[in-house]
């Protein structure tokens, strides 16, 4: 009875003023508003009994055995031709910027398990039909061993294959396809809780559902379990890859957005922590992360001052120079730098993330109540992009430069419910960046 009361009641827009905080400016006292059956999403949930996980029992094994050192290559295996295959399919859904980091990618099984053995038809096994019965049973061995190796790698390669259909829903905006895909990942992930990639984007996706998917209160009703399965996953991965910088830093995200809507300041300074760990592991990509987390917290909020600080950061670790004429940030055109992370432009998964930085920087600093022209010249800056014009949400930073003014007037006067929607509750946290058409 008391979930369905939260839901309904967050449904109604029956909330506090005080819930203008994490909003940013949104109207939540419309029926349909998606972000006010969030807020009831989150009620419901969370007046819920803790229910046992649906996760598969986990190796206690697993994670010590996942993270020793990898051996070296020894002489006469295969030259690291099924690994390097491996790397680059783990590559194309993201890890350049792995690279670009200066870290290793790992396997899409979670361990990043050597590929050590001679491969099958390779001059090695074939010497197995003159040698001694001895060299016949050591080559056995070493035979089984490739077959389990090319088994693995075609086992990566399926998981990657998934993670790739996964971003190309994303990236076409797709979301009718996002629950299949969820499901997908979950069996993977039952079938080897060991892999780290899979559980990870078990949550990522259902993350995409939880910020941009619940459009009615049917959703709302069916997915009353979304958050905290959303967050199991997260702290299942970042068990499985504590070291792979999007995992902390979507779980820290995570856990300060959680915490700020529930009002439960020991997962907000537990999120806080976590990003600290992914801005260490890649500063350009754990600030953004943090902003868009903390940029809803009360204006009056130190964290909320933060989250300014860190979009400033961003540009700096970027390399690219402030200005103060009609472009506060113009993109950097020309041959690209080596130092400059690979986060920081248009590629790739991520289409349009300079467009997605500044319309939320500049949602940031309307709301921060600095003048209109300040707040112009950094949404201009997305203009300045070079495949703007293909952005899906063109029209949506177009209105918001022209209307400026009313957004800081808005954003600062004494009604919470006249507050225009900021970008990362209007429903579109995830596809703003990834979304290429």
């Amino acid at each position: 009875m008391l979930a369905a009361q939260g839901a309904y009641l967050a449904a109604q827009g029956v909330q506090r003023a005080s819930r203008r905080a994490y909003t940013g400016g949104m109207n939540i006292a419309s029926l349909k508003s998606p972000f006010a059956l969030r807020l009831g999403l989150l009620a419901a949930s969370l007046s819920q009994p803790a229910c046992s996980s649906d996760l598969p029992a986990q190796d206690p094994n697993l994670r010590e055995a996942e993270h020793a050192p990898t051996p070296p290559a020894k002489a006469g295996d295969d030259g690291g031709q099924v690994s390097e295959r491996t790397d680059a399919r783990v590559a194309s859904v993201g890890d350049a910027a792995l690279l670009d980091a200066g870290q290793q990618p790992r396997a899409a099984s979670g361990g990043g398990a050597p590929f050590d053995a001679a491969p099958p038809n390779s001059p090695a096994a074939d010497a197995a039909l003159v040698a001694p019965p001895a060299a016949q049973a050591s080559d056995a061995a070493a035979s089984s061993s490739a077959q389990g190796d090319a088994q693995l790698a075609a086992d990566t390669d399926a998981a990657v294959d998934l993670i790739d259909e996964a971003f190309a829903a994303l990236r076409f905006g797709q979301a009718e396809k996002r629950q299949s895909l969820i499901d997908r990942l979950d069996e993977r992930v039952q079938q080897r809780p060991e892999d780290g990639y899979a559980v990870f984007y078990s949550g990522a996706f259902r993350f995409w559902k939880f910020v941009e998917g619940t459009k009615d209160v049917g959703d709302l009703v069916q997915n009353l379990s979304l958050p905290e399965q959303t967050l199991e996953r997260f702290a299942r991965a970042d068990e499985l890859m504590p070291d792979d910088f999007r995992v902390p830093g979507f779980y820290g995200m995570y856990q300060v957005i959680m915490g700020m809507l529930a009002g439960n300041a020991g997962m907000k300074s537990d999120g806080l922590q976590t990003l600290d760990r992914a801005i260490a592991l890649y500063p350009a990509y754990g600030y953004f992360l943090r902003a868009s987390a903390t940029s809803g917290a009360a204006v009056d909020d130190p964290i909320f001052a933060t989250a300014l600080d860190d979009m400033e950061s961003i540009f700096r670790e970027c390399l690219i120079e402030r200005s103060d004429g009609e472009v506060t940030y113009p993109y950097p055109l020309g041959p690209k730098l080596e130092a400059r992370p690979h986060v920081c432009l248009n590629d790739s998964i991520i289409p349009h993330v300079w467009e997605g930085m500044l319309i939320t920087f500049g949602d940031m600093a309307a709301k921060a109540g600095w003048e209109a022209e300040r707040v112009r010249a950094l949404y201009r800056s997305a203009r300045t992009a070079p495949n703007y014009a293909d952005w899906p949400f063109v029209s949506m930073l177009e209105a918001r430069i022209e209307g400026a003014e009313e957004r800081v007037r808005l954003l600062t006067d004494a009604n919470p419910l006249n507050d225009p929607a900021s970008w990362g509750v209007e429903g579109h946290l995830c596809t703003g960046c990834h979304q290429e058409r």
